[in-house]
């Protein structure tokens, strides 16, 4: 793949020209742009650009397909092109950029036919575990103000896109397992005290906590209350068993539900929800319940109220 980056750089023009150049014009039809290219090579290309847009200057750029121009032509014309909507799979397939996620999401709502929507709902649950391992990343690896930020930023606007309360294809598409995983680590950036003191103007814990609500209030009910059940469950999360802080925000997010359940209880899978109770209570009898009293009982205590 270097050698071919290498080679399209050393000469007087690009090796792929943009859709407007003649020299894609061999026999008529055929035409010369992103969807010939390699796909490890589109893929690094997407990658440097997610990473470098507006820093590049052209005369310093890899001389393939005009990488300095504006992201969005770049996605444009990647999913644009007439039958590859399906390069959309492979692009997605393996840690995409956060702002690959939100501008490909972002054409496919506009795609009428919606082949590109549908290319990315094979690839959501993929995806959405990929932005959740970035932001334990995003809390882990604390490293320039500016460019925690942009990547916070990135990372949000994809999750809204995913998550959209307009369009339930790419959040049906995501399983439990994965939305489950997503909550958590939105839990844990919010009780993450580090990112507070390297943050300038909105505190972060506060930008996710309006993510995770927004991501809440657009998902379908039943997972909501399934997976936030399942998170008092000391087998699910053994090592945030006796985190009381964890608890209690889980608790505040089934609060936030179980004080409407009159006004959506029509739209709530209660067998399914009622089962994740039982499966909770389950994990409750007497002997662990007299052990979890040094922690608390209010995850006992919330399941009681919401029955």
């Amino acid at each position: 793949m270097a050698s071919k980056i290498g080679s399209t750089s050393s000469g007087s023009s690009p090796a792929v020209q943009d859709g407007s150049s003649s020299a894609a014009k061999n026999d008529g039809s055929s035409r010369v742009g992103w969807a010939e290219l390699p796909q490890d090579l589109v893929r690094a290309i997407m990658r440097r650009v997610a990473a470098s847009e507006g820093s590049w200057r052209r005369r310093s750029t890899v001389a393939c397909a005009g990488v300095c121009r504006h992201w969005r032509t770049q996605v444009e014309e990647v999913v644009g092109v007439p039958g590859g909507s399906g390069m959309v799979a492979f692009l997605l397939s393996t840690d995409p950029p956060a702002k690959l996620v939100r501008d490909v999401v972002e054409h496919a709502m506009r795609d009428p036919e919606g082949k590109v929507m549908n290319d990315v709902a094979k690839a959501a649950d993929g995806v959405v575990m990929s932005l959740a391992d970035q932001i334990s990343k995003m809390t882990s690896s604390l490293g320039s103000m500016g460019a925690l930020e942009a990547s916070q930023e990135h990372v949000e606007s994809a999750l809204l896109q995913i998550f959209r309360f307009e369009n339930k294809q790419l959040s049906h598409a995501v399983t439990e397992a994965t939305f489950e995983l997503l909550i958590t680590k939105l839990l844990l950036g919010i009780l993450d005290e580090r990112l507070s003191h390297t943050w300038s103007g909105m505190q972060p814990q506060g930008s996710l906590n309006v993510l995770l609500l927004k991501i809440l209030d657009n998902v379908d009910r039943t997972s909501s209350f399934v997976v936030l059940i399942s998170l008092l469950r000391p087998s699910k999360q053994p090592s945030l068993a006796g985190n009381r802080k964890f608890h209690k925000l889980v608790i505040q997010c089934l609060m936030r539900y179980t004080s409407v359940i009159k006004s959506i209880i029509h739209s709530v899978d209660l067998d399914s929800v009622l089962l994740s109770i039982h499966e909770y209570l389950q994990e409750l009898a007497m002997h662990r319940i007299r052990r979890r009293a040094a922690i608390g009982n209010s995850p006992r205590q919330m399941i009681l109220t919401f029955l």
